[in-house]
Formats: C-alpha cells, sequence, structure tokens
C-alpha cells in the first residue's frame, strides 16, 4: 500500500482526474460508510488548497475543515500505512478496501511535531477509535491548512459517493462506497 501511495503522488500529473463524487447520496447504504474523522464541515475534494488532492488524482473522497483536534479512525480496518511524521495513515478494511487520511496540506514538513499518535502502524481499529491528536494552533502559526482528507485509494470497484457536506460530528457519515 505504502509503495502504491508513494507512486500515486510521483505520477500524479500524468493521472487523470477521477470523477467528481456526488454532492448528496443516501446515507443508509448496503456499502461501506466511511466516517468524518474530525468535528468540523466536509467539503467537496475540489476544494482542497493541495492541487493534486483537489483534482481526484490520489483517488475520490472529501475534506474536513476541523473544529477539533481529535482525530478518528474513519473506516474498521488495519492501519496498513503510518508516516513516521503522522501527517498520513492508509487504511485497509476487512472487503480490501483502502483508504487514506491525510491530515493537513504540508504538515509533513513539521516533522510529526503538532501530532500525538495513539495508534500504530499494524494495528487493528474500529470507526471512531482515537488516532491521533492535533495542535490545530500549531499548525496554523506554522503557515500551514489543517483541512483532513479522507480519499478512498482503492475501493474495489465500488462508487464512491459523498455522503454529506457541511458540518459534521467526527464519526458521522462522510462517505460512501457502494
Amino acid at each position: 500500500m505504502l509503495a502504491s501511495l508513494l507512486s500515486r503522488v510521483r505520477h500524479a500529473a500524468s493521472t487523470p482526474a477521477a470523477p467528481a463524487p456526488t454532492q448528496r447520496a443516501a446515507e443508509k447504504s448496503r456499502g461501506l460508510a466511511v466516517r468524518c474523522p474530525v468535528e468540523g464541515e466536509i467539503k467537496p475534494l475540489e476544494s482542497c488548497s493541495d492541487e493534486v488532492f483537489a483534482k481526484g488524482m490520489m483517488g475520490p473522497g472529501a475534506l474536513v475543515l476541523p473544529r477539533d483536534g481529535k482525530v478518528v479512525a474513519p473506516v474498521d480496518g488495519k492501519i496498513e500505512v503510518l508516516f513516521d511524521t503522522l501527517h498520513a495513515f492508509g487504511f485497509r478494511t476487512a472487503d480490501g478496501v483502502e483508504v487514506m487520511l491525510h491530515v493537513g496540506i504540508d504538515t509533513v514538513e513539521l516533522g510529526g511535531d503538532p501530532f500525538v499518535a495513539h495508534v500504530a502502524q499494524g494495528d487493528t481499529v474500529k470507526a471512531g477509535d482515537l488516532l491521533l491528536d492535533m495542535d490545530l494552533a500549531a499548525i496554523e502559526a506554522a503557515g500551514k491548512s489543517s483541512e483532513t482528507l479522507v480519499i478512498v485509494t482503492d475501493a474495489h470497484g465500488g462508487d464512491v459517493r459523498i455522503a454529506h457536506l457541511g458540518w459534521a460530528s467526527a464519526g458521522e457519515p462522510m462517505l460512501t462506497i457502494a
């Protein structure tokens, strides 16, 4: 999975954009519900300040403008990737769906300083489990964005849709995969 994520970043400029998710989908889906990882405002991926994410080059998803620094797991699954800088996680669900959680834009440059991890790579988590505390004031003081992205990097052919736009609490449905 790590190689896949790194490959996507390196080749993002040559990758066609993923289709844009719809702005509203039924919250009750027979598929997988991907949960909001932080309290805040859910926005379409196209509004991301990072062009690679905004164009869907890493996959479909959405972002949250966080109001709270508690970051929780968006899905039940195994943490297959956790960067040393604590800014990005890669999850694999029991069904093989791969989800990336990216905390902040360019926060990799902060070397992990504004984050405190409560999990480790290889851990199995349930949606809503506390992953990380982030210091929103430190991120802002460093001139970085706290935009928190949830990207479906492999939906196994499923249709990824935004379940809800606007204000959400951590743990509320954010995306559905049908």
